[in-house]
């Protein structure tokens, strides 16, 4: 309460609005506070590019022109990208393409592309301070889990 007498409005808000969104036992949201997310671009600088790559180019700078809001940074960005991969820029082919075929994934290998090999690190040779940081971590990894104050077990 306040001073007059009167409940705080923020905590009466807060109040309110903890009724609403509900928690399990460790306190883990059950419902998110924005459930639709935030909304998608439908004029994204990869659509803008793919709209160049498949269309001729004067058309397509048209009907943007027509746009109500042209030009857009976005659009300003697509055309650059789009003259600079028409002029073979290898760095402007390879971002152009990253960003409307998708990276091409990269395979994480060992030596000679075989497994990754890795050995346990011996205790005696992990440095003393970081043990001791280690040890900390999971001090207070396990009193979280099991609700208790920092550093309890």
């Amino acid at each position: 309460m306040g001073n007059n007498g009167h409940q705080n409005k923020d905590s009466s808000d807060r109040d309110k609005h903890d009724a609403l969104v509900l928690r399990d036992e460790k306190g883990y949201w059950l419902t998110s506070g924005n459930p639709a997310g935030r909304p998608r671009r439908t004029r994204t600088i990869s659509s803008m590019l793919i709209e160049l790559l498949d269309n001729p180019i004067d058309a397509v700078v048209e009907r943007w022109k027509s746009e109500p809001d042209y030009p857009t940074g976005a659009m300003t960005v697509a055309l650059a990208l789009f003259k600079k991969m028409t002029r073979a820029d290898m760095t402007a082919i390879k971002e152009g393409l990253d960003r409307t075929e998708g990276k091409v994934p990269q395979a994480i290998t060992g030596a000679g592309g075989g497994p990754i090999q890795y050995e346990d690190a011996d205790p005696k040779d992990i440095p003393e301070k970081l043990l001791l940081h280690l040890i900390h971590e999971g001090q207070r990894t396990l009193a979280a889990e099991r609700g208790s104050k920092e550093g309890e077990l």
